[in-house]
């Protein structure tokens, strides 16, 4: 399974999203980011969670790859896979989105 995760910041902050109880890993604090669908690359993938999230677009051209790494043991379908992670940093594109529905 391949996830991409956007560290989105704005001036001196970053953005964490709160996940619903109900959900997986839920009432914890993180990034924006998922899984990647079939044929997607893991810019893309970043870039449509991101949107989908926060209503924030992010130019390509503004995100920073930092790290690909691999984390064993996730819990899968009853199963074990391997993660894998790219994690990126940039900033939300200015006169775009005002992510009004991310709270």
């Amino acid at each position: 399974m391949e996830v991409a995760a956007l560290y989105l910041r704005h001036q001196d902050k970053v953005l964490l999203l709160h996940r619903q109880d109900h959900k997986a890993e839920g009432n914890c604090w993180g990034v924006p980011g998922g899984k990647l669908k079939r044929g997607e690359s893991p810019l893309q993938g970043v870039i449509r969670e991101v949107k989908e999230e926060t209503g924030y677009e992010c130019s390509p051209d503004s995100l920073k790859f930092i790290i690909c790494a691999v984390k064993p043991g996730y819990l899968w379908l009853g199963g074990k896979a391997l993660v894998k992670y790219g994690i990126y940093l940039g900033h939300p594109r200015a006169g775009v989105s005002n992510g009004s529905h991310a709270r």
